[in-house]
């Protein structure tokens, strides 16, 4: 995901996907203390990691190309409900 982001040399997305990770890796080492449910939590983390990767592939294809404030605005939206 960053190095997607970093493409754009949008400095509030560099900032706002480093958020979404740190977010991402407090959630992968709760998992690690307390890995009574690994099973669960590693379908949850898989498809949850994948879905944000894949919306910013998307989300980086369609800024390039059209500058498009609604997508950038739509993009931060989605991380925000991801954390």
């Amino acid at each position: 995901m960053k190095d997607q982001i970093n493409g754009l040399i949008d400095r509030k997305l560099d900032v706002r996907v480093g958020a979404f990770q740190a977010t991402a890796r407090k959630m992968i080492r709760t998992v690690e203390e307390d890995p009574r449910d690994l099973t669960g939590a590693r379908k949850f983390l898989g498809v949850y990691l994948m879905g944000a990767m894949d919306a910013t592939i998307k989300f980086v294809d369609v800024y390039r190309r059209s500058k498009n404030k609604e997508a950038h605005t739509d993009y931060e939206a989605l991380l925000g409900d991801l954390e």
